[in-house]
């Protein structure tokens, strides 16, 4: 795809009210992560692929910040292994969305794992996976041994779960330097007795992505990490034929960085054909105080910058808008 590189035109119409904003309900997704400002390749290859692949309006917040109301309306949480365990805790464990637990040492927190003492609860090693349910959903159509990961550096956790959750895999354990490696990626149901003997409130997968490791997922490990999302979102129930591939969007609308900000941000998007584009900045009010693209763009990347001197600190929506479809993203200013 040709990446196009636009003079940005700024228009800040201030003071403007009763201007109309509206837009299409977009499912959003919580990705929980260490420091929200600066992403590891891991945490920016979720991310990526998240908004990317599966379309989704990610709401990006830091450990030390997020409760469980920031669960609230979304499809699900996705927790990174870059939160600190002690800082995350079981803020998620009760919230009644499903959640992405990939963080090893938050497992006991949300009540998933038996075994927090044994060799099976460490970061270790891993490259290869062994399919143990290949009738399961989250086996994505999978058997047998493969190789997840094209990168023996990357670490990984495992957990064990109790007699009502699933084992989808466990890592084949290898030898080098005499590390043995074991592990597992498992599930529970909704309503499942979790193995604090609390109720499951949704469904909640641990996977073994720690580290940067989604950074280095092979098409294999792609296909496992894509059929934890659509787990997630129940579509084992919606079809019984799996496709971990989505079609492609005729438009994306990235998160801004940096976010927060002072006083400018970078806006990116994509289109699949050419299209009659508007991009705009909105106050909460939703006056538009900023119009950053009015026209008939040619398919490719365009970036913008929003530069916000003259605002008021808050939070701004920033909405991509082409024939009568719409994606709209949160952005905060922070003096």
């Amino acid at each position: 795809m040709e990446r196009k590189m636009l003079p940005v035109a700024l228009l800040c119409i201030l003071g403007i009210i009763g201007c109309a904003w509206a837009q299409e309900d977009v499912t959003s997704v919580l990705l929980v992560v260490g420091d929200d400002a600066v992403l590891n390749e891991g945490d920016q290859a979720i991310l990526d692929r998240l908004e990317t692949v599966f379309g989704f309006a990610v709401d990006l917040v830091n450990h030390e910040t997020v409760d469980s109301t920031w669960a609230e309306g979304m499809a699900f949480v996705y927790v990174s292994s870059t939160v600190s365990s002690g800082t995350i805790a079981d803020k998620m464990k009760n919230v009644p969305v499903p959640v992405i637990m990939i963080e090893p040492y938050a497992q006991d927190d949300m009540g998933m794992t038996l075994d927090t003492d044994s060799l099976r609860f460490y970061q270790a090693y891993f490259r290869d996976m062994l399919i143990l349910d290949e009738t399961h959903f989250l086996a994505a159509g999978l058997s047998g041994e493969v190789i997840v990961s094209d990168n023996l550096e990357i670490q990984s956790g495992q957990g064990v779960p109790n007699e009502n959750g699933t084992i989808i895999t466990e890592f084949v354990p290898w030898e080098e330097d005499n590390l043995v490696c074991n592990g597992t990626i498992y599930c529970y149901e909704k309503g499942a007795l979790l193995a604090d003997t609390t109720v499951a409130a949704e469904r909640r997968y641990f996977g073994a992505w720690n580290d940067v490791g989604v950074a280095y997922l092979t098409e294999e490990g792609l296909k496992l990490w894509d059929a934890s999302i659509n787990w997630c979102l129940y579509k084992d129930k919606d079809s019984a034929v799996y496709s971990h591939i989505e079609q492609p969007k005729e438009f994306a609308l990235a998160q801004n960085y940096p976010n927060p900000f002072n006083p400018s941000t970078n806006i990116s998007f994509s289109l699949q054909q050419p299209s009659f584009v508007m991009l705009t900045v909105s106050d909460l009010r939703g006056r538009i105080v900023a119009s950053l693209a009015d026209g008939q763009l040619e398919a490719g990347e365009y970036y913008f910058t929003f530069d916000a001197s003259g605002l008021a600190s808050g939070v701004y929506i920033y909405t991509l808008s082409l024939d009568s479809q719409s994606i709209s993203k949160k952005m905060t200013l922070l003096r």
